[in-house]
């Protein structure tokens, strides 16, 4: 392939989200994404990749998505060869991975995944009465008896390291989330990645964060007992901390080191959520066919700049807003950090810690 065009050059990516549609075969109540069935091209796609290949580092993460990305499975087949044959040939190690609502997940798909070594994060938020609260075929019934199966047939045939559930928590859900979060484990499901619904309808109120709060930190608790027991339960953001420090590294303030996604016409973005919005304000960057704009055309990090210190907050040009929406995740991230570190600090001395930590830095999945 044609090597890219110089307009990243200094800009190392670590991981990249591609958006290959906004077609969907479900109406999420929860879903931000405009469904106006756009489809990516192959050589976008493939440009994107190359980027994130031949920019600095060696271990990079390439995450596929949409709306639901397994409705192009042929584009996906030859973007995983691409992406195979091109780690190889630079010298890269990268993990991939797709996140899909599981209803087209046939035995097909799933062993081209095992055989690529292609991780699969599924989307499931508890048992049938809070799935089928928001997760809603077109038609307004409820996905969870599909969802349940698809998702029990990987789970049989694929590696525990390589599935996870995409669990998402609703307001109003948060208060049975330990309950729910210990139902997908009873599953199958190993690991799972919270994802707290944000967005103007769904509004945090100091009772669903403390129910939030409390309900996490059971969670954890139980994580760390089961650890001694040699049962592991894995969070992600608890993964991606011990997988290097991702929640810590200072590079995290760069959107392009951990934030670059693209969506189906070539946009760069940052955030999909403000880019779905009715009005969303100019948050594409550039476009992966032609250029970045000229704000972000030549910089590169530095991690003492005053540029890049407010880069983000540039970026989003409402900082009551990035306060609302990202309110709930920091509170995430800062009990999973803490988690993560104590882990770390007892798997010096200890033999099951040490091999959790081991497992753990397996199941990275964005």
């Amino acid at each position: 392939m044609q090597k890219n065009r110089n307009f990243f050059l200094g800009k190392e990516i670590s991981s990249l989200r591609i958006a290959v549609t906004t077609r969907c075969i479900l109406r999420c109540r929860y879903c931000f994404v405009k469904k106006n069935n756009k489809v990516m091209r192959y050589r976008s796609a493939a440009r994107a990749i190359e980027l994130l290949l031949e920019s600095g580092g060696r271990d990079k993460m390439i995450s596929f998505y949409g709306g639901e990305p397994l409705l192009c499975f042929d584009l996906l087949k030859e973007l995983i060869i691409l992406i195979r044959r091109r780690e190889r040939e630079l010298g890269k190690k990268a993990a991939v991975s797709v996140a899909t609502n599981g209803i087209l997940l046939t035995d097909e798909k799933i062993a081209f995944f095992k055989d690529s070594g292609t991780k699969i994060a599924l989307s499931i938020d508890g048992p049938k009465a809070t799935h089928d609260r928001a997760r809603l075929f077109i038609n307004g019934k409820g996905s969870f008896s599909v969802v349940k199966e698809r998702a029990c047939a990987a789970i049989k045939k694929l590696d525990k390291a390589d599935i996870s559930a995409l669990f998402g928590v609703l307001p109003q859900s948060a208060k049975y989330m330990h309950k729910n979060l210990s139902y997908l484990n009873t599953l199958g499901f190993d690991t799972i990645n919270i994802e707290p619904v944000q967005g103007l309808r769904y509004r945090w109120g100091d009772r669903e964060r403390n129910a939030f709060s409390s309900q996490l930190q059971f969670f954890i608790k139980r994580i760390y007992e089961g650890i001694s027991s040699k049962k592991f339960i894995f969070l992600s953001s608890i993964n991606r901390q011990l997988q290097g420090g991702r929640l810590t590294d200072p590079k995290r303030k760069c959107p392009f080191f951990n934030n670059l996604e693209i969506y189906p016409d070539g946009e760069i973005i940052f955030s999909p959520l403000l880019f779905n919005l009715a009005n969303n304000g100019g948050y594409a960057v550039g476009n992966i066919n032609s250029r970045l704009s000229a704000k972000f055309g030549s910089c590169v990090y530095d991690p003492h700049a005053f540029d890049c210190e407010h880069c983000w907050e540039r970026y989003y040009k409402d900082d009551n807003f990035l306060a609302r929406i990202s309110g709930i995740v920091r509170l995430r991230d800062e009990y999973c950090l803490e988690a993560a570190e104590l882990i770390s600090a007892v798997a010096k001395n200890n033999h099951l810690f040490k091999n959790y930590v081991a497992e753990a830095k397996k199941r990275v999945f964005e």
